[in-house]
């Protein structure tokens, strides 16, 4: 992967929102250049480097890079410039016209919109300067090395096949050799005829004796090595041999076996023999018989090469797992939580966003009948309360303008929706994994005409978010729907456990509180043995006869998925859980040792918030309003979304500064008035008996003249009207206190006078 970066820009994710056309063709462009130095006798790559730029002239004549749409609306123009550092490659032009206005342009002066040459001449000399600073950042990344070290450029897998049948031993390459992976064929032969079958068992033996040491060769295996005891789990430090060379590796062996069997094999049974004549003979192909006696070659040395510790990729040691390197985060804090997670060749860049408690799925459970239990429930509720009030009392009335006020309120039907603590984990999913398998992951270019994912995709995905699940933190503690992403960017086995290392350290990034981190490693088995190998690649998987994917934490197993291509006992399968146990623990401690396993103390700035309010279930009413009216204001007043439940939680989400302010106006809507608790009110209304105060937002108190303010012992000239109007005024905020409460009445007393009192013998005791 490229990274390009122009000012505070970045090709994956950027703050500004600019428009990522620039950065894409530069990401681009830089990928094909560079492969130059890999392989450029099979990819077609440029003669030179090359760039583009973006950008935008504003009225004032300023030169913007790298624009943000809105910029370009208000701008003069905007050019995209596409060149090399001498050559023009591209270039697309657009005017704005004379005064834009509200998206639109406009010219209401009857200006000429167009631009004068001479302007656009040097803004296109300003892109091509651009692109010169670009090309030759290209070009000094791909300088080569000076200090006379190794690079990563000069690796195996540009050997050719002349040189690959050199390392292995043998004396000339086959005629055809195939450059696809041999490991895509299926090699099944099934004959009933006893004399071919016999045939094809002298061939694979014959094959053998000339090919047992370049196949032993493929897997490092060399006989100068004592046989090593199986150790505890450790990272393997070496290098690693490089897929592609593997892949070479095979076809020129495949196509030897090929050369060997038509040339060189004569069997006692004629049949074969003719077999090899023609292009087919009865139910089996010449392709068919030789892949499956190089599959049976491949498994064979793997099987004994695994007796002296030796692996497909050049590790040493059945229990050793490939160099791990992560990075999190690795995209800019406009992502919520991001990762990259490295395993040997297989590679996954996981990406966590935090979303909307609504955002979260419905989950039906297939073994419920709701409609059933919908009817029971409706059966044991259909006793109408409002049977008993006489015929258009007050109260009857009463009761039917609250009810169709509850039931025209769009929020009583999220309290219905069973968010929070009323049951996400079991009614609505709330966490997602999404997987992706992109054919050039793999290094293969096709073009898909239908839906990107398979069989193998989804059942991946699906096994690296039950891993994941059970170490999520509870609703109450963490009240967000959380997607993560799982992009495969390089793969040689096991890319659904790097998914499920990449989302642990995504996740933590994010700010989740992860009861525990999660990793997942495979196990395998060598073909006809009871050798067990920890972190398979792709090879030894296809040849082997186990893929045993276990995730889990440092104590324990979170999810696993076995698959066999024989039956096991059950011995095995408990020695490889002992097995993954210690690799799982080992990759943990490297990712501890490497990123530290603990969340982010607060969620990134980007990433939005929730708060959440109990309260007495009595109370939803006051908060929901005639028809939702509260709920309404308060979403549209501070730009949130609220959520409520049957059990009595509020939950408020959206950016951190209006969700602070909104939490403040919610607690004073559900809170109640208690006797001997002071208060701050509001003044709404003046009478010759007293004042009424608002307290919290949504209740009435008296104050009475009386209790007003302590010195009221003589009378005011204009009655109590005057001395309410003397000290107290519509809209004023005063502190008083609580005295009591009628709970049949409803009424609340409230007193200035004696809450100063209290005050002053306050002072007087601190003061003696």
């Amino acid at each position: 992967m490229i990274r390009i970066q122009k000012k505070e820009l970045e090709s994956l994710s950027e703050p500004r929102h600019a428009d990522p056309t620039a950065l894409s063709i530069n990401s681009a462009i830089a990928a094909i250049y560079n492969s130059r130095n890999e392989s450029s006798a099979t990819i077609p790559v440029p003669s030179e480097a090359a760039a583009c730029v973006k950008l935008a002239v504003g009225r004032d004549g300023t030169i913007i890079f790298d624009p943000t749409p809105q910029e370009v609306a208000t701008s003069k123009f905007d050019i995209l410039y596409a060149g090399t550092k001498g050559r023009v490659l591209m270039i697309e032009f657009g005017s704005r016209g004379c005064l834009p206005s509200s998206g639109a342009i406009s010219n209401t002066e009857n200006e000429d919109p167009g631009v004068a040459e001479i302007t656009v001449t040097n803004a296109l000399r300003a892109a091509h300067d651009a692109v010169v600073s670009i090309v030759e950042h290209m070009e000094k990344m791909l300088l080569p090395n000076t200090d006379g070290s190794k690079q990563l450029n000069d690796r195996e897998d540009l050997m050719t096949n002349e040189q690959v049948a050199k390392y292995l031993g043998l004396r000339e390459v086959g005629a055809e050799v195939s450059q696809s992976d041999p490991g895509v064929h299926d090699a099944n032969i099934s004959s009933g005829n006893e004399s071919i079958q016999k045939a094809i068992d002298d061939a694979f033996s014959y094959s053998w004796s000339k090919l047992e040491i370049p196949a032993l060769k493929l897997f490092g295996y060399c006989d100068d090595l004592e046989i090593q005891s199986r150790d505890e789990a450790n990272v393997y430090q070496g290098r690693l041999l490089p897929k592609r060379t593997r892949g070479r590796m095979e076809n020129v062996l495949q196509a030897e076996v090929g050369r060997i069997l038509e040339e060189e094999f004569s069997s006692d049974s004629g049949d074969l023999a003719e077999f090899f004549r023609s292009s087919t003979s009865g139910n089996v192909g010449r392709t068919d018989l030789i892949n499956y006696i190089h599959e049976l070659i491949m498994k064979r040395a793997l099987a004994k090469s695994a007796e002296r510790q030796f692996r497909s990729d050049g590790r040493r040691g059945l229990n050793t797992i490939r160099p791990i390197s992560l990075k999190a985060p690795f995209l800019p804090d406009c992502v919520h939580g991001s990762a990259i997670f490295s395993r040997g060749e297989t590679q996954v860049l996981c990406t966590a966003t935090l979303g909307n408690p609504r955002e979260s799925a419905p989950f039906t459970d297939p073994y419920r009948d709701y409609l059933l239990e919908e009817q029971a429930n409706t059966q044991e509720n259909e006793v109408d309360e409002t049977s008993k009030y006489p015929i258009g009392s007050l109260r009857f009335l009463r009761s039917q303008i609250a009810m169709e006020s509850d039931l025209n309120s769009r929020k009583v039907k999220a309290g219905r929706e069973l968010i929070g603590d009323a049951g996400t984990l079991g009614e609505a999913k709330r966490f997602f994994l999404h997987y992706d398998f992109p054919d050039s992951s793999t290094g293969v270019i096709k073009s898909r005409s239908g839906a990107l994912t398979n069989r193998r995709a989804i059942g991946h995905g699906a096994l690296a978010e039950k891993s994941i699940l059970p170490a999520l933190p509870h609703p109450n503690d963490f009240p967000y729907v959380i997607r993560v992403t799982s992009e495969v960017l390089s793969s040689n086995g096991s890319s659904s456990m790097a998914s499920a290392c990449g989302a642990t350290l995504a996740l933590l990034d994010a700010g989740v509180p992860l009861i525990a981190p999660v990793a997942g490693v495979s196990v395998g088995l060598c073909p006809g043995s009871k050798q067990l190998m920890l972190d398979i690649t792709g090879t030894e998987d296809h040849y082997g006869d186990m893929d045993f994917k276990v995730c889990g934490t440092y104590n324990g197993i979170t999810a696993m998925q076995l698959d066999v291509k024989r039956p096991l006992s059950l011995d095995v399968i408990i020695d490889a859980l002992d097995i993954a146990k210690e690799g799982r623990r080992c990759i943990l401690n490297e990712m501890e040792r490497l990123n530290g396993l603990s969340h982010r103390p607060s969620m990134k700035s980007s990433a939005p918030r929730v708060e959440v309010i109990k309260f007495d279930p009595n109370r939803k009413r006051d908060l929901v309003g005639p028809g939702g009216a509260v709920l309404r204001q308060l979403e549209e007043r501070f730009d949130i979304n609220i959520d409520l439940s049957q059990e009595g939680t509020c939950l408020i989400f959206g950016p951190p500064k209006s969700v602070k302010k909104a939490k403040s106006v919610i607690m004073d809507l559900v809170a109640d008035v208690e006797e001997g608790g002071v208060y701050e009110g509001t003044v709404i209304e003046l009478k010759d008996f007293g004042a009424i105060i608002e307290l919290l937002r949504n209740k009435e108190g008296l104050l009475h003249v009386s209790e007003i303010c302590p010195d009221n012992s003589q009378k005011h000239p204009e009655g109590n009207m005057g001395m309410v109007r003397e000290h107290l005024k519509v809209g004023d905020k005063i502190e008083v206190l609580c005295t009591q409460i009628d709970r049949v009445e409803g009424s609340i007393k409230l007193s200035r006078k004696k809450l100063l009192e209290l005050r002053e013998k306050n002072q007087y005791y601190h003061k003696h």
